[in-house]
C-alpha cells in the first residue's frame, strides 16, 4: 500500500493542457504542513526528567524516548522541550519540537 504521504514527482494533466511537473520542493512543503497539523493534535502535558530514564506524558500517554505516538517516534526529551520525528515521511525527517508550558 501507498504511503500517502509520500513526496513523490507526479504529472498534472489538466484537460486541454500540457503536462505540468509539480516539482518535490512543492511536494515536501505540503508534508510539513499535514505533519505540523497532525502535531497540533499532540499536548504534551508533562516532563519527568531523570538520571536513568526520562519520560513525559503527551495527551493521555507516558512516552519514553524511542516510543512512538499518532505517526511520531519520540526522539529527545529534555527539561523543559520533547523533540518528535515524523516517522511516516520514508525521506527526510521532519522534526517537531514541542515545548512545556510555563
Amino acid at each position: 500500500m501507498k504511503d500517502p504521504f509520500a513526496a513523490d514527482m507526479f504529472l498534472l494533466t489538466p484537460a486541454g493542457a500540457g503536462s505540468e511537473k509539480i516539482d518535490m520542493q512543492d511536494a515536501a512543503a505540503t508534508l510539513q504542513r499535514q505533519v505540523k497539523l497532525r502535531a497540533k493534535k499532540l499536548k504534551l502535558r508533562s516532563i519527568i526528567k531523570s538520571d536513568t530514564r526520562s519520560c513525559c506524558m503527551i495527551n493521555d500517554k507516558i512516552v519514553y524516548e524511542g516510543d512512538s505516538i499518532k505517526g511520531f517516534r519520540v526522539e529527545k526529551i529534555t527539561q523543559r522541550t520533547v523533540v518528535l520525528v515524523w516517522e511516516q515521511s520514508g525521506h527526510d525527517n521532519i522534526q517537531i519540537t514541542m515545548k512545556l508550558a510555563e
